[in-house]
């Protein structure tokens, strides 16, 4: 009987979304993609048709949302810490499907020669697939063992790996697969690409996250349709120059070593530029980058504050910026330029931080509704001009982001916020929050902060409130939040309570 509902869900969906949806046959059980991968990889298989006046990300983000409505994908939001950027978090979002769905999309694109999944023996021989098999997903580091040359009609190439159990590091085969569209390899145990990938012509997306992988061949700059570079979390220190002239590439993805080599002009396309390191390039290219919904550049020093000034607020679609270095210069305080600009993360001091004015001084962007802090120093006046950002839902104040010893959280002030984190404000002894203020937080994360004398009263009225942790606090905080403890009639009521006290030594 499910099965049966399942089919006729299935048979009701338009034939975009039919493929949009049989390409979660190719992810292990339980996996939860990342929704910008997922969207990279429809776009360069060629699922996401164009419609004038929307970008290919923008069409394909509707078609994941009508899959969600259609209850046949689950969004998740996470909080991931990225490794490459000292603990700045990152509020990302997945998605996954029901096992009852994995399981049908799997005999589904079987049967119609969608894609094959795994394909590899129990005993880690490689299995005999059909040469005609168009995609393939390989699973775990015994996929490796996989016979390429059985499959020369290969036009993509999946690999759900990772580096534990593996033996030897193998060069991916590229010269058995000359028709690949799309190579995804993240994680999997290779540490190098074969001259010969240039060969590769009809390559739009090229995925070597997270792999052992150190340099990449000049050939890689041949690829003239390539659409998507991610490098991130590899050990690449430069990037062939030949790869900043493909003016197909609309997303960018590369270790914070890599200091772009961009021409004036090019790259036109480009919606997503992340991790790169600031230089010269900033200053001849940025202002070209007018199509970018996404922007990170790391390294940022005093002498590149002149350019950033210019060229950022001058970039329209821009959604997503992070800024890290030894100083953030302050145009994204002036009124003009950011319309568009939704999640800001800033990792570094912030020169002439936003303070709460009655006159109407310098303010945080109205549109913000993610924003990550570290190392800014900020104090009591940038909070109270903070908690009036309307539309302002994730919150996270890390290591010296806030330098005050007291923070105020006022009457009506975080009116959409529902996630807070707060991580290593180190000087932090007291928190008030009054009645009225943040009326929507669900999640409350507060780490590291070995100087909070007690939990906020205000805890006891914030009715929406569900999951509350304390890691890594001092013994007397996490005494008081148990239960007959002092500060448990504040907290009694919220479903989820997780505490742990760090270990007095190292108090």
């Amino acid at each position: 009987m499910c099965l049966d509902i399942l089919a006729l869900s299935f048979d009701d969906l338009p034939r975009h979304l039919k493929c949009c949806f049989l390409y979660f046959s190719s992810l292990p059980e339980d996996f939860k993609i990342g929704i910008d991968r997922l969207i990279g990889l429809w776009i360069a298989e060629g699922f996401v048709k164009k419609r004038s006046g929307e970008t290919l990300e923008e069409i394909a983000e509707g078609y994941l949302q009508d899959l969600v409505q259609r209850c046949m994908v689950i969004l998740v939001r996470d909080v991931y810490v990225d490794p490459w950027v000292i603990r700045m978090p990152e509020f990302v979002l997945r998605c996954r499907i029901h096992d009852l769905l994995h399981d049908f999309t799997i005999a589904e694109a079987k049967e119609l020669g969608f894609l094959v999944c795994d394909g590899i023996r129990d005993d880690g021989g490689a299995s005999q697939l059909d040469s005609s098999a168009r995609r393939l997903s390989l699973h775990g580091d015994k996929a490796w063992c996989w016979d390429s040359e059985s499959t020369p009609r290969l036009r993509t190439l999946l690999s759900f790996g990772t580096y534990r159990n593996f033996d030897i590091n193998r060069t991916f085969p590229i010269t058995d697969l000359k028709l690949l569209r799309v190579v995804d390899l993240e994680w999997a145990s290779i540490d190098e690409l074969p001259k010969q990938v240039g060969d590769l012509i009809h390559l739009r997306y090229l995925g070597l996250k997270n792999t052992k992988i150190t340099s990449l061949p000049s050939s890689v700059g041949q690829l003239r349709r390539l659409q998507c570079l991610d490098a991130e979390g590899t050990g690449i220190k430069t990037m062939p120059i030949g790869v900043w002239k493909i003016e197909t590439l609309r997303k960018v993805l590369v270790p914070f070593t890599v200091e772009p080599e961009m021409v004036e002009g090019g790259l036109r396309s480009l919606q997503v530029l992340k991790l790169v390191r600031a230089g010269r390039w900033i200053d001849s290219c940025l202002g070209s980058l007018t199509s970018l919904r996404e922007l990170q550049i790391t390294g940022i020093e005093g002498c590149h504050h002149s350019a950033l000034l210019s060229w950022l607020p001058k970039l329209p679609r821009l959604k997503k910026l992070l800024l890290q270095g030894a100083s953030i210069p302050d145009c994204l305080w002036r009124p003009s330029g950011f319309s568009s600009l939704q999640v800001l993360s800033l990792i570094g001091t912030v020169t002439r931080p936003p303070q709460h004015s009655s006159s109407g001084g310098d303010q945080w962007l109205p549109s913000l509704t993610e924003l990550i802090l570290s190392y800014t120093s900020l104090g009591q006046d940038s909070i109270a001009a903070l908690e009036k950002l309307p539309e302002l839902t994730y919150l996270f104040l890390g290591h010296g982001s806030y330098v005050g010893k007291q923070m105020l959280c006022s009457r009506g002030g975080f009116p959409q916020l529902e996630s807070l984190i707060i991580d290593s404000l180190h000087k932090l002894e007291r928190w008030v929050i009054e009645a009225g203020a943040m009326p929507r937080l669900r999640s409350l994360k507060i780490y590291d902060c070995t100087k909070l004398e007690m939990l906020p009263e205000g805890l006891r009225r914030m009715a929406a409130l569900k999951d509350l942790t304390l890691l890594n606090m001092s013994p007397d905080i996490c005494y008081r939040a148990e239960k007959e403890g002092e500060d448990w009639p504040k907290i009694q009521h919220i479903p989820s309570i997780t505490i742990s006290a760090i270990c007095p030594y190292l108090l």
